[in-house]
């Protein structure tokens, strides 16, 4: 953390790991939905639904990153049997994508359990897909370990919070970086009425240093000027 912070890092993403034993995961009617593995035989053609999924999280929790191509090699390079990853997209009865995920299994203190490294759902059913599946594994795996964004909750999913059946800690999933000072300070959230001028030095990105004049009124933003260096904040 003090390297980071010395380069104007800081902690920016944060989600929610949770452990839920299979045995209590609840029998969901998926209505015809159906999963499909990826492997050599249909990665070029699941890669499209696979970015579509990303791109609709990508755009509702901000902080998540854009990926380059070279991001869906877990898609394009699938090998499912030889590296005992397996990623599998999950279809509603319509054909429509509404998850996929990644998991693997590790044998920990408890027992085996499966560890899932990638999940992104659209909606109640995606989740309720993957936990359908997961479930499935409950005769020889304990438990499974997965993380979904800071603002969810499984409440709705999870009929028994007694005895360990269910539990989650908040996790930093990523460092982040102001680049572009006033385009930032555009974006934030305000309150009631007011004015402030903020002061501002950076030693790496040294076009965003000077001083800041923000006016807001009930909450939004209604001017920021950009001062000379020398004005007080």
């Amino acid at each position: 953390m003090l390297y980071y912070r010395k380069f104007g890092f800081e902690i920016g993403c944060f989600g929610k790991q949770c452990q839920y034993l299979l045995s209590m995961i609840l029998s969901f009617d998926m209505k015809d939905g159906y999963f499909v593995l990826v492997d050599e035989s249909n990665r070029k053609q699941v890669l499209s639904d696979v970015k579509q999924l990303y791109g609709a999280w990508e755009v509702k929790y901000n902080g998540m990153i854009h990926n380059e191509g070279y991001e869906y090699a877990f898609v394009t390079e699938s090998n499912p049997y030889k590296d005992q990853e397996f990623t599998y997209l999950y279809y509603r009865g319509s054909g429509k994508p509404s998850a996929y995920f990644t998991i693997h299994k590790e044998m920990r203190n408890e027992g085996q359990i499966v560890v899932c490294t990638r999940l992104v759902y659209a909606g109640k059913e995606g989740l309720q897909g993957f936990l359908a599946l997961v479930k499935t594994m409950e005769s020889d795996h304990v438990q499974v370990i997965f993380t979904i964004p800071a603002c969810k909750t499984m409440e709705c999913l999870v009929k028994e919070w007694s005895m360990g059946a269910f539990s989650e800690n908040q996790i930093p999933l990523g460092m982040v970086r102001v680049v572009n000072v006033e385009r930032v300070l555009k974006k934030a959230a305000y309150r009631g009425n007011g004015q402030v001028i903020l002061g501002i030095t950076n030693s790496v990105l040294p076009q965003n240093n000077g001083s800041y004049w923000i006016r807001f009124t009930n909450g939004t933003l209604t001017a920021i000027e950009r001062m000379p260096q020398d004005q007080v904040p």
